[in-house]
């Protein structure tokens, strides 16, 4: 983020594209998730705002900075003078920022949550993901201060959590194949995140060994201390 943001506070520019595309590829590839996956939900998931917003928010608190502590000798100070002056696109652009009310990544991060809301009716990844996570909270395992997970359990965990893992409710959705014929190799039931977890009888014995077989609720469950671990291993036995 210090490579890609280094003197971002000074671009007057809104044109990002390539730019987002870089942090967003970065935010994917810590995840270890696939590049397709929902930009949306990749950042919720890490409790992460758009780039847009964080680069405004560092240029609202500089340029807002400078303007109170400016002498008006500087070569800054008379370059926003004439600026101003002659009323340019730059100095709109500034004008724009020093006069922004609020937080723009805490507006942005509401935001989020609430297209992921909206999508829900329209999109069963949203509809999926709202069931895991209906707070749309950032779960402990992403914070520093929490025990240690190895990054390979950790990955198998947001994989099944933003619906980039192999699970046939996914790779059937490649292949177009109808929702009710995504069938788990049980033959018991769709193969989606609910049946492997709660349901599917070749994963009863990892949940006899976890102690989840009475946890009938996402919320419940995901507040498990080893849920990383829990994860991982109904994963694995099905790739």
């Amino acid at each position: 983020m210090s490579a890609i943001l280094y003197s971002c506070e000074t671009w007057i520019t809104n044109n990002m594209h390539d730019l987002v595309t870089h942090y967003m590829s970065a935010v994917k590839l810590l995840l270890g998730v696939r590049h397709t996956t929902t930009n949306i939900l990749c950042l919720i998931e890490l409790g992460y705002p758009e780039l847009g917003p964080l680069i405004m928010k560092r240029q609202v608190t500089f340029i807002s900075k400078f303007v109170r502590q400016s002498t008006g000798d500087e070569p800054l100070s008379i370059v926003l003078a004439m600026c101003a002056e002659h009323n340019t696109p730059g100095h709109r652009f500034l004008q724009s920022r020093m006069n922004y009310q609020g937080d723009p990544v805490l507006q942005n991060i509401v935001s989020l949550k609430e297209q992921c809301n909206q999508r829900r009716e329209t999109s069963t990844r949203f509809d999926t993901y709202l069931d895991i996570n209906p707070q749309l909270d950032v779960h402990s395992v992403y914070r520093t201060t929490v025990i240690y997970t190895p990054d390979y359990i950790r990955v198998a965990f947001t994989r099944f959590r933003l619906s980039s893992h192999r699970l046939r409710i996914e790779t059937g959705r490649w292949r177009r194949v109808k929702r009710e014929d995504r069938l788990c190799v049980c033959t018991q039931g769709v193969q989606d995140e609910a049946h492997v977890i709660f349901r599917c009888p070749n994963t009863l014995g990892i949940r006899q060994t976890y102690n989840i077989c009475s946890t009938t609720t996402w919320t419940d469950l995901f507040r498990m201390n080893n849920i990383c671990q829990i994860i991982y291993e109904i994963l694995k036995t099905f790739q």
